[in-house]
């Protein structure tokens, strides 16, 4: 999959800060956008950005979102 499918990665952003599973994610994205995506399109994502399980609140203030 490429990143390329990724429609608002500060969506994305807040997801994860929020927990949300990654078949969340797939759903959400075939009802809002129409697009058919595979939860490894959200994994590879989170590879890529360097994002760990353990900081949600960082990722959120590295892309400028208040977190408070």
């Amino acid at each position: 999959m490429s990143e390329a499918m990724i429609a608002d990665e500060e969506e994305v952003y807040r997801w994860f800060a929020d927990g949300r599973a990654y078949l969340f994610m797939v759903d959400a994205y075939e009802r809002q956008y129409g697009l058919s995506v595979m939860p490894s399109l959200f994994g590879e994502y989170r590879r890529r950005h360097g994002l760990t399980h353990a900081q949600p609140d960082q990722w959120l203030e590295d892309v400028g979102i208040e977190t408070t």
